[in-house]
């Protein structure tokens, strides 16, 4: 039998290739079967969909197609040059489709898909309609309303748009070049339009925005002259200010004072200043043992006691001696022999008695009397007063304190030592209340700036936070009124037409406005001109002149404003929230 040799190489692979042919021709096959299926399934699933939904809503229906005649519209169906026209109804599904498609003779076709088309939303109805018009060699234009079946058409290779306008080819340039040929097609005019209309827009805001956006705040310090202005007025807690009648209303404050008032003690009482000690000798006369412990007390008939100073034993039938001392000093304890006899809580065959006592001493001590209280009394209201002072000048800070006009009101006393009672010292508690005018630093500055206006002459006026009150006198005080002489003192300006200088200072760069500025009111001091928003480098000022507003200061605000520090009312914030900060502390302490 003759051997058979190997195949070679090539006869290898040739019959590879041909059985990996035939298994994708296979598997190909076998796709397009899947796909026709379960596209057939999904058709006949959404018609059963469909009649459900038309068999739940029949008076719905039967509404609609009253309101609807059966009498078609006349509404022109878009049209492509050179192209059939297929409008697709309701019912219509991919088989119905490629039937019209099929029954069309031209080769360009137009696809019209209106809303009302449901079963054309799906995405395997547009495969089975683009793999027709492929096998066919047809050339399909999808015009579609709704965005998921203009996507699906793309999906499936179908061009697809919203508008017939979106179809129509470009004209284009064919260069021929070896086997190939190189498309140059022309250029859409619409992304150039509505890039033309975006530039224009954002230049029209940008133009809006210079206008109207801008800002500029102007702080201005012009050359001013002091002003000075006295005269005497009655302080008064009742009532309203009145400068014409020379009344200016104050605050009356009352604040709780509690105080102890002191005096030495006068009177004088012996006491007793050392312990008397004595010898007690203690006799046995029963059958057993004894013991006494320390401490233990032995009395006299006058009722001076003593306590041993340590614990003895005593036998029966004998005595034993130990030591006492008295518990009350002074002389009192210095007894005669046998003067302690007295015990209890023992046998009464446990008999004592002592030597003569002595060392006790008395010596004399200050102690209150009757005299003490009169004393505190008599210096309460000057001590009280002066409490009173102290704690009005550390409460009142953001005001004056007028010291004449400062009473107190005793509302309780409460004596610390009984009279009688040793100590060096008699003490009193008092509580009172503390009453005065106070005159607050803005009211004063109120009343300043209308003193200064009063007099101010025409054509002048009053800087802005320059007005200053100071007392310069105080005249008398009748319990009800304080009659004083108060000096007003500010800087004044002449006016100048704010209307005016704004329009000098439109559409110029800072430092021009500030130079015409200086050259128009004759400043010494350089204005402050801040340009909002300050991110836009380069910023002149705004080109509206209600933009810009001018705002009259004195010197040191101008100087803070350049320094960047808060002024007027900004600092009066900060000063206010600092003050609660600083409380907050203090309370959490």
């Amino acid at each position: 039998m003759a051997r058979r040799d190997p195949p070679g190489i090539g006869e290898q692979a040739a019959r590879i290739a041909q059985q990996a042919g035939e298994f994708l021709r296979r598997a190909w096959d076998e796709l397009a079967r899947a796909l026709e299926e379960l596209a057939a399934r999904t058709g006949a699933l959404r018609r059963r969909f469909s009649a459900r939904r038309r068999a739940a809503e029949p008076e719905a229906l039967a509404d609609r197609e009253a309101r609807q005649p059966d009498v078609p519209r006349r509404r022109r169906a878009p049209r492509l040059q050179g192209s059939a026209t297929i409008v697709a109804e309701r019912e219509d599904d991919a088989s119905s489709i490629i039937g019209r498609i099929d029954a069309a003779s031209e080769v360009e076709l137009l696809l019209v898909v209106p809303r009302r088309a449901y079963e054309l939303r799906s995405a395997v109805e547009w495969l089975r309609i683009a793999a027709y018009v492929r096998q066919r060699r047809l050339h399909l234009r999808v015009l579609a309303s709704r965005g998921d079946v203009r996507q699906h058409a793309a999906d499936a290779g179908l061009p697809a748009a919203r508008t017939v306008r979106g179809l129509r080819p470009r004209r284009a340039l064919r260069i021929p070049f070896g086997s190939r040929d190189f498309v140059l097609r022309a250029p859409s005019i619409g992304p150039f339009v509505r890039a033309g209309l975006f530039v224009g827009a954002i230049f029209v805001i940008g133009l809006a925005a210079c206008t109207y956006i801008p800002s500029a705040s102007i702080l201005v310090s012009p050359p001013a002259e002091t002003l000075t202005v006295t005269q005497r007025v009655r302080l008064s807690p009742l009532g309203e200010t009145d400068l014409g009648l020379g009344v200016i209303a104050v605050d009356s404050v009352q604040l709780e004072v509690v105080s102890v008032v002191s005096a030495a003690s006068t009177g004088l009482a012996t006491v007793g200043d050392k312990h008397a000690r004595a010898g007690l000798t203690f006799t046995n006369s029963g059958d057993a043992d004894l013991v006494l412990p320390i401490g233990t007390p032995v009395e006299s008939p006058e009722g001076v006691v003593f306590t041993t100073d340590r614990s003895v034993a005593v036998p029966a039938g004998s005595s034993a001696v130990v030591g006492a001392t008295a518990i009350e000093p002074g002389t009192a304890g210095n007894l005669p022999a046998d003067s302690l006899t007295r015990l209890s809580g023992f046998p009464a065959t446990l008999s004592v008695t002592n030597i003569a006592a002595g060392g006790g001493t008395d010596s004399e001590v200050p102690v209150v009397s009757p005299e003490d209280v009169v004393t505190v009394t008599d210096i309460a209201d000057a001590s009280l007063r002066r409490a009173g002072e102290r704690t009005l000048f550390r409460t009142i800070t953001d005001g004056t304190v007028f010291h004449e006009t400062i009473s107190v009101t005793i509302l309780s006393q409460t004596p610390l030592v009984e009279v009688g009672e040793a100590t060096d010292v008699f003490l009193m508690e008092y509580t009172a209340v503390a009453n005065a005018f106070v005159l607050t630093d803005e009211d004063a500055q109120r009343i300043a700036q209308q003193l200064l206006q009063s007099k101010l002459p025409d054509g002048v006026a009053l800087l802005p936070d320059t007005a200053e009150a100071i007392i310069e006198e105080v005249h008398s005080f009748d319990g009800s009124r304080l009659t004083i002489d108060l000096t007003a003192t500010g800087r004044a300006s002449s006016l100048f037409d704010p209307g005016s200088l704004r329009g000098l200072l439109t559409n110029v760069s800072p430092g021009v406005a500030a130079e015409r500025l200086s050259d128009e009111l004759a400043l010494t001091s350089e204005p402050h001109i801040s340009v909002h928003p300050g991110w836009i480098p380069g910023l002149r000022m705004p080109r509206r002149s209600d933009r810009i507003s001018i705002t009259l200061v004195s010197e040191e605000e101008l100087a803070a404003a350049r320094a960047g520090e808060p002024f007027g009312e900004e600092a009066e914030d900060d000063e206010e929230a600092d003050a609660e900060e600083a409380e907050g502390g203090e309370d959490a302490g």
